[in-house]
């Protein structure tokens, strides 16, 4: 999982963000849009992590483990409840930036040209 910022824009008050998880085994990709007043909010990451979990289990699958960078809004206490609560694994990596990491660089570019999401894959 990951936040991006879109930015400040027209007619809105504060910072639009893309907050995004990725399932590396397949490449599906949730991405959602949500304003704060300046930083990634844990509200947002915690809230995206029960979309995949339910999402995921929906179609027999189970959300294993979630890997983060070590930005606050994973290092919170809502977020680390939020995927205990749902039995999940959590790592960190180190902050690289988007631009060196591969799949992260082709989902935002690919979800950029995408307001919506796309069905799950059938099993």
């Amino acid at each position: 999982m990951d936040c991006l910022s879109i930015g400040r824009l027209s007619g809105t008050q504060g910072v639009v963000w893309q907050y995004t998880g990725i399932d590396v085994a397949s490449a599906y990709t949730w991405a959602e849009l949500h304003l704060t007043p300046k930083n990634p909010s844990p509200q947002w990451t915690s809230v995206l992590a029960r979309r995949l979990a339910e999402e995921l289990a929906g179609r027999g699958w189970r959300l294993e483990a979630v890997t983060t960078d070590n930005a606050s809004e994973f290092r919170s206490q809502d977020f680390n409840a939020t995927l205990a609560a749902l039995d999940v694994d959590t790592s960190t990596s180190a902050p690289v930036g988007q631009r060196r990491t591969g799949v992260w660089s082709v989902s935002s570019r690919r979800s950029s040209r995408s307001a919506g999401s796309r069905p799950l894959p059938a099993t």
